[in-house]
């Protein structure tokens, strides 16, 4: 389905309760994706042998697999949702028509749950309050939901915590599909929502969903894609660029959706997946045990832009960073050392747009570029870009 036939499906007949003023969807109203971001993009020096410009949306509600919502208490009453722009107003979207039903089911039930009053909602102001916000994550395989409950406390006798939510946690284990609780624990004074403390509750240790036939699984704090539909689109791309006997390196490798993805559908000379974060790192291991060959894969820890030397025994190098982009020191070693082909999917436009200006002065131009709606009625735009160096 191409861009605009698949806006089209997803917009019609749709109508949003809570906007205004829900900052969520700033463009629901356009069928489109960004002309701003699509011109930018389209303004780039190509490959001679590029294709065309590829633009892919989604086709329909319920595509939203990650939510996390801040909790608040008006009137008395509780409500999870989202902060007007510029405002301390919180917009309760519990029903949220973008968001996969089982999200739905389990913020329906906490909203019920917290309108018992056992647990009390965050006070900013006085800085007083139990429930500071909620993570939700849902499987696409299985739609099993894991939660996080944000708490201002620091957690280091979580048991009092335990017994405060005992009411909650009991509504959540009924729902059917809570497939595990964590507390997190965030005591500060801050517009973050999480810290960096977990606690494990009940269920399982990871949420586990299938990716083209691999495993994938995330713990809490492992980075995840809300759009996994979407995501396995551009994977399914980006499989096709990797050639059968390529030693893969990939830098921000996460749980491993891309790199286990490509190591199930081609066989690899090798595959190196470095990768920083703790919690990513543990989803990664287990997605490895779950392999029934991962002989030909090593995990590296630690900055990508201290693996640099990675790069010179690579064919295909997958880059997946976070939106500030990639380390300064991995676009210049990328550019000292260009391997055949670089694929990159990227989350933050302009950083891409600056990357993609520098690699383009070295004569490495973008063969393949496509413009991704992962969070469609936004600006945002995923980009999945394979460079080559020009002849």
């Amino acid at each position: 389905m191409g861009g605009s036939e698949a806006s089209e499906s997803l917009r019609r007949g749709l109508v949003c309760a809570y906007r205004p003023p829900c900052p969520g969807c700033p463009r629901f109203d356009e069928r489109e994706l960004s002309p701003s971001a699509l011109a930018a993009l389209r303004s780039l020096k190509l490959h001679p042998d590029a294709e065309p410009l590829t633009e892919l949306t989604c086709d329909g509600p319920g595509f939203r697999h990650r939510v996390r919502l801040s909790v608040r208490s008006f009137g008395g009453h509780p409500r999870l949702g989202l902060f007007e722009l510029g405002s301390h107003r919180l917009v309760p979207i519990e029903g949220c028509l973008l968001h996969h039903p089982s999200l739905k089911a389990v913020l329906e039930c906490l909203k019920a749950s917290l309108a018992r009053g056992e647990v009390k909602a965050y006070d900013e102001e006085r800085h007083q309050g139990l429930l500071r916000a909620v993570e939700l994550a849902a499987s696409r395989t299985t739609g099993v939901v894991q939660v996080v409950l944000v708490v201002n406390d620091l957690l280091d006798a979580p048991e009092p915590v335990k017994q405060t939510f005992r009411g909650v946690l009991a509504d959540l284990e009924q729902l059917g599909v809570v497939s595990s609780v964590f507390f997190n624990a965030q005591p500060n004074r801050t517009n973050t929502l999480l810290g960096a403390r977990f606690v494990h509750v009940f269920g399982p240790e990871a949420l586990e969903q299938d990716l083209l036939g691999t495993k994938n699984f995330f713990p809490p704090g492992a980075f995840g894609q809300a759009n996994p539909a979407l995501h396995e689109r551009a994977v399914e791309r980006i499989i096709e660029w990797v050639p059968s006997g390529a030693r893969v390196v990939e830098y921000h490798a996460g749980v491993g959706s891309i790199g286990l993805a490509v190591h199930g559908a081609r066989p690899l000379a090798s595959l190196k997946m470095n990768e920083i974060s703790g919690p990513s790192l543990a989803g990664l291991r287990l997605g490895l045990r779950a392999l029934s060959e991962p002989q030909d894969i090593e995990v590296i820890e630690g900055p990508a832009g201290q693996n640099t030397e990675l790069l010179r025994s690579a064919d295909v190098v997958i880059v997946d960073p976070p939106r500030k982009g990639l380390e300064e020191d991995l676009l210049r070693a990328l550019i000292a050392h260009f391997p055949g082909r670089l694929i990159y999917l990227s989350c933050g436009l302009p950083a891409f747009l600056k990357e993609a200006s520098a690699l383009a002065k070295a004569g490495i131009l973008p063969r393949f570029l496509g413009a991704y709606s992962y969070f469609p009625f936004t600006e945002h735009v995923e980009t999945l870009a394979v460079f080559e160096r020009s002849p």
